[in-house]
């Protein structure tokens, strides 16, 4: 089971923000949602005309902005009991 999920932060706002996205059975599946949830991320912020950095790895995408918006997604693995 893979656990899917984000944190993020706006220093200028002092907001923590986060969530579980999903559950997966299939990485894959994990991975495509990540990419879908990040990217809409990332248009949201350059529709704010902020300059974004992108960091993608294997199971995470980080995001930041110019303005000190900082956004993580990532899949974590869990086993079943």
């Amino acid at each position: 089971m893979y656990v899917l999920a984000w944190h993020s932060y706006d220093v200028q706002e002092h907001k923590l923000n986060g969530s579980v996205i999903g559950l997966y059975t299939d990485l894959d599946k994990a991975k495509h949602v990540m990419q879908q949830a990040a990217q809409d991320t990332i248009q949201y912020q350059e529709n704010l005309e902020d300059v974004v950095t992108v960091q993608r790895r294997n199971l995470s995408i980080e995001i930041k902005t110019d303005n000190e918006y900082y956004a993580f997604y990532y899949i974590e693995s869990v086993e079943e009991s």
